[in-house]
């Protein structure tokens, strides 16, 4: 008893504050997924955090006073400036595979979708004959599988056709793939925030998109243009 009653006096004078914890708020999210943001411009700092369970929530103190669905799991978040207008009200931006959802006043604002990746000359010329059924699906494999080892990057549909052993396989494949255009989606790895003119909280900033193909994406403050 008396060793409880010393640790709370010592608990009591401890200079650092309790961390909250709420055992129900069931949050699972990235330290990039989690922000703080003046959401309405009135110097009321609110959490904001997209979990893993694709939900936006947005948190004022310890109570959750809004939540939207998000249509992919979300891999970072940032809060931008795309304006000068008073009061001061941030964009959030959501990345969640190819897209990036952007929030003002957590209402959806916009959708920026990454561009399709370039084909390999090679790999669309095997397709196109394909489609034309100017080549046979055993010649079109070896020579995609020729361009693989060259080093070309292929597309999902190209490694499907690899990946495919029985002959009736593959022609049902590529016969369910005619007329298709051939495109390949790359999804967004990593997000963060470029300021633009100056070095302040609230100053005009620009997303910095990675993708998983090895590019980087600077977008205008607006978020819907690449530079």
């Amino acid at each position: 008893m008396a060793a409880a009653q010393a640790q709370a006096q010592a608990q009591a004078k401890s200079p650092w504050l309790h961390a909250w914890k709420d055992p129900v708020a069931d949050l699972k999210a990235f330290s990039s997924c989690v922000r703080l943001a003046d959401l309405n411009g009135d110097g009321d700092y609110k959490l904001i955090v997209a979990d893993a369970k694709r939900r936006l929530k947005v948190y004022r103190n310890t109570s959750l006073v809004s939540e939207n669905v998000l249509l992919d799991t979300p891999v970072a978040m940032c809060v931008t400036y795309s304006d000068t207008a008073r009061p001061r009200v941030p964009s959030v931006s959501v990345a969640a595979g190819p897209h990036v959802f952007i929030y003002r006043r957590l209402r959806p604002y916009y959708k920026f979708t990454l561009p399709p990746m370039a084909m390999a000359p090679s790999e669309a010329e095997v397709w196109a004959k394909l489609n034309d059924n100017r080549m046979d699906v055993a010649q079109a494999t070896d020579l995609l599988v020729s361009a693989r080892d060259s080093g070309a990057a292929l597309s999902t549909r190209s490694v499907d056709l690899i990946n495919t052993e029985a002959p009736e396989e593959r022609q049902a494949l590529v016969d369910s793939l005619r007329d298709v255009p051939l495109a390949q989606q790359t999804v967004i790895t990593c997000m963060e925030v470029l300021k633009k003119n100056m070095d302040e909280e609230d100053a005009l900033s620009q997303l910095v998109i990675g993708t998983e193909n090895g590019e980087v994406l600077i977008l205008d403050v607006s978020g819907v243009t690449i530079l």
